[in-house]
């Protein structure tokens, strides 16, 4: 949750993700990847990630 919560709805880096969630970037990495799954959020171009809902 802490993952879904820092990402904006605007472009969010991964590293700015990780800062925000406070979490090391192995857990956010393997979080964004079962949000990906789950169609909650989308990857762009360089590391960068958006909610879709």
């Amino acid at each position: 949750r802490r993952v879904y919560d820092a990402i904006n709805t605007t472009e969010t880096s991964i590293d700015n993700i990780a800062t925000k969630s406070e979490l090391p970037s192995s857990v956010v990495s393997s979080t964004l990847l079962q949000l990906e799954l789950k169609r909650l959020v989308k990857q762009l171009p360089g590391k960068y990630f958006v909610k879709l809902g």
